[in-house]
């Protein structure tokens, strides 16, 4: 084996080390690539798995069975070398008598020799990588170095492998868990409300409907003063099994906390279909429950609404069909959920789109700057741009509804432009400043990344402004908080990355997760999302998340920004973690640009 070709294998194993191979992939391929490097007719590997050894992987049919021997036969070379953690040489197994009877099977099998090698990791053994011949083999020195390296390296793999895969498993049971309640295991309002997103998304494209039913038990107290809690628990329990086994394939139920259930409906054919849907609930509480062994009767309150194409924001249904529900239990005769419900919502989100139309032509939004803070020195890093409106008469309108809105009116190219030059302007004109922020980062969706002009908007407002690219940080909309961007988004991300912008994603450091498969944008900025921040100091797996967050932008050269940080603990958690930077109340809450401007001047930026 000469130098180019080990070469050649290690890079290999060290990129695999950054992907999310899984372990038996990467085993295969080294059994596969070790007969063309090194002077043998195939290679196995064994792992260690809890208090065994098990087999991996085998380069061939027949060597698959050989290997399995060893475990089978409670001896052999690959066996000793996990234990000693030296190399075992067994340069002919017809003139060795320490292994009889693997000897004798593997020679049966048209083997002659064999030689392991111990995975070793920091001082420990994993596993035994190992060689055979179909004649009697001799390695030389440096072949026999370069098959110990290999196998060394294969177990740093390993390591890291399963250490991603626990990681992986953490971060997954922390999202189910985050999106569903813990009791009756169904969905809580954060999933609840994208699902319900995703029925009005396709009631636009489709020209059918969405409904939501709103269920509030009655008598659930009577039942918890009575019985107990743990019986009331047990209750909902059965409720939910129960509605379960009423709805639809495609239905969603959630559990919205206390006694109170949803029902989310898409692909209706109207408000008929809906109503039936709200007779099959009502009829579930006409039989009792059984709740350890007793008879437990309890009655319910439903309201319903119902969305076509021009009804699209998940709130505003949810909450149009919680007031079906009160009138329900105000008027008993009535039947639940009525059309004047669902018409009103129609009016209030054509009125709100109006007026952000209005808003976006006149000027009257205006953007503010939350401080991203360096955590070694207290002093800013960076600012992230944020827009707020206040309409007339109806006060404050969250950011989140105002985005929604502007997608839907299709002002989000426009307004998310006029947010961007303000923002490159401002910063820029606090730049000579003590403490200033060395510049800014301003949220983009899907949407605006996909405009054939964006890249051309975005180097014409850095011109105007006289803002150096590096100083502007795209903040991308990922699965973490909506659907990925499309190729086209991918592109454009890419192209400005190039021209020197910064790109920045939420969650965990992978540009294939960020941005969907083929679709490859490196990026600059990882931001660790509120959600996981808030459970450091009181969720084991949300500090885990976090690690591995830290990690993976550690891995890819990446800043890492922790965002929502709220409390003493949390910044104390992320400090011991190594997250250098972070922004959130804690550290500053959003200020308008004079308000920067005087806290700069006054040298407490």
């Amino acid at each position: 084996m000469n130098q180019q070709q080990l070469t050649s294998v290690l890079a290999e194993f060290a990129h695999t080390l950054v992907t999310d191979y899984p372990v038996h992939a990467i085993l295969e391929h080294l059994v596969q690539r070790v007969p063309e490097v090194l002077p043998v007719t195939g290679a196995g590997v064994v792992l260690a798995e809890g208090a065994t050894l098990q087999f991996a992987a085998a380069s061939d049919d027949a060597l698959l069975r050989v290997e399995g021997l060893q475990r089978r036969c409670g001896e052999g070379p690959g066996l000793d070398a996990y234990r000693t953690g030296r190399p075992v040489l067994v340069p002919d197994l017809a003139a060795d008598d320490r292994f009889a009877r693997f000897a004798a099977a593997a020679t049966a099998a048209g083997f002659a020799a064999v030689v392991s090698f111990p995975m070793r990791w920091q001082g420990e053994q994993i596993g035994a990588l190992d060689l055979y011949g179909d004649a009697p083999l001799e390695l030389g020195g440096a072949e026999f170095g370069a098959a110990q390296v290999l196998a060394d390296v294969a177990a740093a793999y390993v390591v890291n492998a399963r250490t991603h895969e626990r990681i992986s498993a953490s971060a997954a049971e922390h999202e189910h868990r985050s999106l569903h309640d813990p009791l009756t295991g169904l969905a809580n309002r954060a999933l609840l409300l994208d699902r319900l997103d995703r029925a009005l998304l396709l009631a636009e494209r489709s020209a059918t409907a969405a409904g939501v039913l709103f269920v509030d038990l009655d008598g659930f107290k009577a039942v918890n003063d009575v019985h107990g809690h743990h019986v009331g628990d047990l209750l909902l329990v059965a409720v939910a099994d129960r509605l379960r086994e009423l709805l639809r394939p495609g239905d969603t139920l959630a559990r919205l906390g206390g006694d109170e259930f949803v029902v989310v409906c898409e692909g209706l054919s109207g408000a008929d279909e809906m109503a039936g849907v709200a007779r099959r609930v009502a009829t579930a509480f006409e039989r009792p429950f059984r709740v350890e062994g007793r008879a437990v009767e309890v009655g319910a309150s439903i309201g319903v609404a119902v969305a076509g194409a021009d009804e699209r924001s998940p709130e505003d249904l949810l909450r149009e069909a919680d007031r079906a529900m009160y009138v329900a239990k105000r008027n008993p005769s009535l039947v639940p959920g009525r059309a004047a419900a669902a018409l009103a919502a129609g009016h209030h989100r054509t009125s709100l789109e109006s007026e952000l139309a209005a808003a976006v032509a006149d000027g009257a939004l205006r953007v503010v700057y939350q401080p991203v803070v360096d955590l070694a020195t207290g002093r800013w890093a960076g600012a992230e741009a944020l827009v707020r409106w206040q309409q007339r008469r109806g006060g404050a309108v969250a950011a989140a509804e105002v985005v929604a809105a502007a997608e839907r009116a299709g002002l989000i190219v426009p307004m998310g432009a006029w947010v961007l030059a303000r923002a490159c302007a401002d910063v820029r004109s606090v730049a000579g400043l003590p403490g200033a922020p060395r510049g800014v980062a301003v949220n983009v969706s899907p949407t605006q990344l996909s405009h054939p002009a964006f890249p051309e908007l975005v180097e014409d407002v850095l011109r105007r402004t006289g803002t150096p690219p590096g100083d502007l940080c795209l903040e991308i909309g990922t699965p973490w908080s909506g659907a990925a961007p499309s190729r086209a988004a991918a592109r454009a991300a890419q192209r400005l990355r190039e021209a020197g912008v910064h790109i920045a994603v939420d969650g965990f450091a992978d540009r294939h997760r960020a941005f969907g498969a083929g679709r490859d944008v490196d990026v600059d900025v990882v931001k660790i999302p509120r959600t996981f921040v808030r459970d450091l100091g009181c969720e084991p797996v949300g500090e885990a998340v976090v690690a591995s967050i830290l990690h993976q932008g550690r891995r890819i050269d990446a800043r890492v920004v922790a965002e929502g940080v709220e409390t003493a603990e949390q910044l104390e958690r992320l400090h011991a973690l190594g997250c250098r930077e972070a922004q959130g109340y804690l550290l500053g809450r959003p200020r308008a640009l004079s308000q920067l401007r005087t806290a700069l001047a006054a040298g407490s930026g």
